[in-house]
């Protein structure tokens, strides 16, 4: 042992026989300084100092490997308060995917079910579509008939012109309720037909939400497709 080292531990210098009182109050972390100071005897016989010399030697070995124990430890609690990190923040971040998978699940049970009473709706306008062309169809072969009815009772009208009395009076009366009916007739048609137009706006309204909310819910099973690679994936890298 050095004299420094000596001094730090106010050891006695080389004696023989040794003096192990000396070492009596000083701490386990000193030992390697005490094996020292004892191989370094110049009082001592060499067989002495051989003896401690592999002591030193032994011990300085066994103090290196401590200190690699250590430092392994202490990479190893370093590793496991990373882990725990991790386990923490996967935790959280699986609570905060649950919630808004529930909502999402939520939001898309809706959606589906917006989608359902859409296409019935559709389905029903589809129906009502039909009913009223063909509605629209029967009137204006109906106003046809009755122009063409007209038409012959103006020109039985036309060729009685010369004729008085009832018969006139009710060719005249037959003409007025033609026209009438003509006139019923058309505005019938045109209500029928304002009334396809409305039903063809709507159908494709319907079908403009029906295709939007079909995207809505496409875009939300591709998001649920990636959020369930990512936890396989979260899961792979922390095995």
């Amino acid at each position: 042992m050095s004299n420094e080292n000596e001094k730090s531990l106010n050891l006695k210098g080389s004696t023989w026989p040794p003096d192990y009182s000396q070492y009596k109050d000083l701490s386990d972390d000193a030992l390697d300084q005490i094996v020292e100071n004892e191989a370094q005897n110049t009082q001592a016989p060499e067989a002495y100092k051989v003896l401690f010399g592999r002591l030193l030697t032994y011990c300085r070995s066994i103090t290196e490997s401590n200190n690699r124990y250590q430092q392994q430890i202490h990479q190893l609690n370093t590793k496991c308060e990373n882990y725990l990190r991790y386990i923490e923040a996967a935790r959280e971040n699986f609570e905060n995917v649950s919630e808004l998978y529930k909502e999402e699940h939520i939001r898309v049970l809706n959606l589906r079910e917006d989608k359902l009473e859409l296409r019935l709706q559709i389905e029903t306008y589809k129906n009502e579509l039909k009913q009223a062309a063909q509605q629209l169809s029967e009137t204006q072969k109906a106003r046809e008939e009755v122009i063409q009815e007209h038409e012959r009772y103006k020109e039985l009208a036309g060729r009685n012109a010369e004729k008085q009395g009832l018969g006139r009076k009710n060719l005249e009366e037959t003409l007025v309720e033609k026209e009438q009916q003509v006139e019923e007739l058309q505005k019938a048609v045109a209500q029928l037909q304002n009334l396809l137009s409305l039903k063809e706006v709507e159908i494709r309204e319907l079908n403009t939400r029906n295709k939007a909310i079909s995207i809505v819910l496409e875009g939300t099973r591709h998001l649920q497709q990636q959020q369930q690679q990512q936890q396989q994936q979260n899961h792979l890298n922390f095995s």
